[in-house]
């Protein structure tokens, strides 16, 4: 097997009997939180006059424009002129013998590790989410509640620095700093949301994509294309300020007197050297008057002097901001007007030119301005939770058990464990293995394994886990034998860096009676806000009925919302498929127990699979035919003499062809290559999309199925791997099902997905009277 190793498309010379072994890992049994990916250990290569060019002769640090050790160059690795691996290479060190070069030692890592290397340091604040910055008004908040910004990226809840209550008798006009009524009764009524005091959450999607333009990088879309990664949102809430949508205008000039100041650049400059012998000064007042309207609007007037800020001052309606004198200097100044809301003003800068004579004497200038307005905007770089993007990655990557690896097109692809594990085939190597040496291992135990998210510091989950000796969400998975007994070995803590809310679903307290009003508290326990870790939730557009909501706009005018984003832990109030839960808890929707949930969707086949009783680590030795080496992936199931194995890690050594394959004896050989990520769907009455991820990278073909309810209310499109079914709204006068069967290419494999759509949650008549008839319930339309 001829071996060829290419920097930067130039190729090494290869030392004939060095060992040179790549190995390749994506999971290890001995730590199940990491992803890793093809590197080797340090080799060496010749330091002939080929290697000194590709190095620059790296020995020598006199040489200018020297081969930089510090960063990994691209290159990659071909075995009998075929691609095998790409990635990046490092110069490690140059060995001297005599005192002349020797060799180079250098490594070799794919490219699925260059993530961490291009975030570095970043944070998620340092991406660009600029287009979805919008201003920040009470209609934005409004149609953000009801419905959504940037076709569905950008949504607004209920989740509020302070407590809420619904209660429908329209005499509760509770509305303070701490506590609010928010039960809509009259156009009239003092209480309700205030419109200021909400958030947006942006989908964790539209940050997938910023960290691919950033970076320069493309996921697939195996999993980041998905019904329940697409569906998430990231509620945006900075720890750096309580300040959400600050916005700061440079205070613009066009009237009065224009002695000093530039009417273009609002810039004004105070040169004071002395005259004839004589010093003088300049001593600044601003005057700010809001306009008709804005009288009760907070905001800050800030004096920057050489664009050093120098003076501040807060408040509300007119204020003044004295400046400093200036006194023999060059002074450029300019003034700021920043606020968290929108904001209309005039003002009325008067200069004070003071000239030291005897006596003393005096010229006033005053400069003026018309009405300035200031927009609002959320900056949504601003208002992320202070994460690093790498640790965003990793948190994610975590909690979804997710594989990450370099495609040979350099996409990265990342898929949940258990589907990539159903993508890969079946090879037999028995006559490939060398029998005479093989070891056998128990493999490394554990005795327990805690899925734990950031502590909570908001009141109701810090106060579940006060009751409960864990949070809400958490998960602790004791592991034990086949007589029910502990087993002995270590403790796995599996963290992951975001943080849970728990929501509350109010009742009203005029009757009692339950609302389909879902909010977050994001207070403590002494009731005072807090700046939780980042939160990671699923948004439901949830019909209110009768029980709606009033919203205080930015006029103080009551408006009504009957149609509410609602923040779940689970993906939807009925079936709940998927849920941003490790441990089974009970839903704050309807006291539901959620089973479906990130340990049993994505952890436990693996986890069981691994502390099998019957589980054991083999190692085998093979010299493997290249066919094999160049193709395989580690999802492979290995087939030895009558026994399967999946595949820990392999190392393949590239000068001698002899690989060391490590493996673990399999309990799944569900290699079904083309399988659906969820074939039941239960959708409520509204109008929906559902993403359904299969398999396999076969062409789909789906056919509609009539149950008897028709078949033209189901639309769907294939982009990929994602199957996208439409489901339109339901009108008719009872709920309905139908099926779709989805086939591969050649229509050798067909997944069958069941769909039910319910009825409307709510019923609608002619008039607002509901009727009773002895038992029944009559409507005018039904």
């Amino acid at each position: 097997m001829i071996t060829a190793i290419y920097i930067e498309n130039k190729r090494l010379t290869l030392f004939e009997d060095e060992t040179i072994t790549v190995q390749s890992s994506i999971l290890s049994s001995q730590d199940i939180t990491k992803n890793t990916g093809d590197y080797t250990k340090d080799f060496t290569v010749p330091a002939n006059d080929n290697n000194n060019e590709i190095f620059k002769h790296y020995y020598d640090a006199n040489i200018d424009n020297t081969f930089d050790a510090r960063t990994k160059v691209d290159g990659k690795i071909e075995l009998d002129g075929l691609p095998f691996k790409k990635g990046k290479f490092q110069l490690r060190k140059v060995i001297l013998r005599s005192e002349r070069p020797y060799a180079y030692s250098i490594s070799f890592s794919g490219n699925a590790q260059n993530i961490k290397t291009l975030a570095g340091n970043d944070l998620l604040s340092d991406l660009d989410l600029t287009a979805f910055n919008h201003d920040y008004n009470s209609s934005n908040v409004k149609l953000g509640l009801e419905n959504s910004l940037f076709s569905g990226n950008i949504v607004y809840n209920l989740l509020v620095k302070k407590q809420y209550l619904y209660n429908s008798d329209g005499a509760d006009e509770t509305n303070t700093n701490l506590l609010s009524n928010i039960a809509y009764n009259s156009p009239s009524q003092k209480n309700g949301v205030l419109w200021s005091d909400l958030r947006p959450a942006i989908t964790l999607s539209s940050i997938i994509d910023a960290i691919e333009t950033k970076y320069g990088i493309n996921f697939t879309n195996d999993f980041f294309g998905r019904q329940e990664f697409k569906k998430l949102y990231l509620w945006l809430n900075s720890d750096r300020t309580n300040s959400i949508a600050t916005t700061s205008q440079i205070v613009n000039f066009d009237g009065g007197d224009a002695d000093n100041v530039d009417f273009t650049t609002n810039i004004g400059t105070f040169n004071t050297p002395p005259v004839n012998g004589v010093s003088n000064s300049f001593l600044l007042t601003l005057a700010v008057t809001p306009a008709n309207g804005y009288e009760d609007t907070p905001y800050t007037i800030k004096f920057y002097k050489n664009d050093i800020l120098h003076s501040i001052k807060s408040g509300t309606g007119p204020q003044s901001l004295l400046a400093s004198t200036f006194f023999n200097t060059y002074n450029q100044v300019y003034y700021e007007i920043e606020t968290d809301f929108p904001f209309a003003y005039t003002t009325n800068l008067t200069q004070k030119n003071t000239f030291f004579t005897s006596p003393i004497t005096s010229i006033v200038y005053n400069t003026t301005s018309s009405i300035n307005t200031i927009t609002s905007i959320i900056e949504i770089k601003h208002n992320l939770p202070k994460i690093k993007v790498i640790d965003f990655l990793k948190g994610l990557f975590k909690m979804f058990k997710l594989v990450v690896k370099t495609n040979n097109n350099n996409e990265i692809y990342v898929n949940d464990l258990n589907s990539y594990y159903k993508q890969g085939k079946l090879i037999d190597v028995t006559k490939y293995i060398d029998f005479n040496s093989v070891d056998v291992e128990r493999g490394k135990i554990l005795k327990e394994i805690n899925f734990n998210f950031e502590e909570p510091e908001t009141i109701l989950n810090a106060q579940f886990l006060q009751d409960n000796n864990i949070a809400y969400g958490d998960e602790e998975l004791q592991l034990e034998d086949e007589n029910e007994q502990p087993l002995e070995g270590d403790t796995l803590e599996y963290e992951i860096p975001f943080e849970q809310f728990l929501y509350e679903r109010l009742n009203d307290l005029e009757t009692n009676s339950q609302t389909s009003v879902q909010y977050g508290a994001i207070i403590d326990e002494d009731l005072k806000p807090v700046n939780p870790k980042a939160n990671i939730f699923y948004n439901i557009n949830q019909n209110l009925g009768s029980k709606t909501v009033a919203l205080i706009n930015d006029l103080g005018d009551i408006e009504e919302i009957e149609i509410l984003n609602t923040p779940s832990h689970t993906i939807d109030f009925l079936e709940m498929p998927f849920s941003t839960i490790f441990g089974s808890e009970y839903n704050s929707w309807n006291g539901g127990l959620i089973t479906n949930t990130l340990y049993t969707n994505y952890h436990s086949d693996y986890i069981k699979s691994i502390f099998n009783i019957k589980r054991r680590d083999y190692k085998y030795s093979a010299i493997l035919p290249l066919n094999i080496v160049t193709t395989l992936q580690l999802n492979d199931v290995l087939k030895i003499k009558q026994d399967y194995y999946r595949i820990d890690n392999f190392q393949l050594g590239l000068t001698d062809g002899k690989s060391t394959l490590n493996l673990i004896n399999s309990f799944d050989n569900n290699l079904v290559g083309f399988s659906a990520s969820q074939t039941t769907i239960i959708s409520s009455s509204k109008q929906s999309v559902y993403s359904v991820y299969f398999t396999g990278f076969d062409e789909l073909n789906a056919t509609n199925v009539d149950a008897n309810f028709g078949t033209n209310w189901v639309s769907s499109k294939h982009n990929g791997n994602i199957l996208n079914i439409t489901i339109d709204q339901n009108t008719t006068p009872s709920e309905r099902i139908m099926y779709l069967d989805v086939t591969n290419s050649d229509a050798t494999k067909t997944q069958r997905i069941f769909i039910n759509q319910k009825l409307s949650e709510f019923i609608t008549s002619d008039n607002s009277i509901i009727t009773v008839d002895t038992n029944l319930i009559t409507a005018d339309n039904g």
